[in-house]
């Protein structure tokens, strides 16, 4: 059985993946919840394949996380604002550094003499 939540119980440490939505898509998706999700769930680099793509989330998602990614959506208007979501996110990714918890784990090797 699923875990559900009401909005207003969701765990605190759960809380910093959601946040109020702008967008006007029906569906709309949060960028911050997507981006955990492809961290978790995807390899570095990998490709992401959205066939419902809406307004853009995951793909803005995927290139925030530095992966590839294939947006696929029936609404042409909603096509347009996904590309110039993904535009605005390619222009603005922040310069690429390395992973907090790889750094770590390379410390850690070279403690261990390795």
């Amino acid at each position: 059985m699923p875990k559900l939540f009401h909005a207003a119980d969701i765990p605190d440490d759960l809380k910093q993946y959601f946040e109020p939505m702008t967008n006007s898509h029906p569906t709309a998706k949060s960028v911050k919840l997507f981006q955990y999700l492809i961290e978790l769930l995807s390899p570095s680099g990998g490709v992401i394949l959205d066939p419902f793509c809406g307004s853009g989330s995951t793909l803005v998602a995927a290139i925030q996380t530095g992966r590839d990614a294939i947006g696929i959506e029936m609404d042409e208007s909603y096509c347009k604002i996904a590309e110039a979501r993904c535009k605005w996110a390619e222009e603005n990714m922040p310069e690429a550094q390395e992973p907090e918890q790889l750094s770590m784990a390379a410390d850690v090797l070279q403690a261990a003499g390795g």
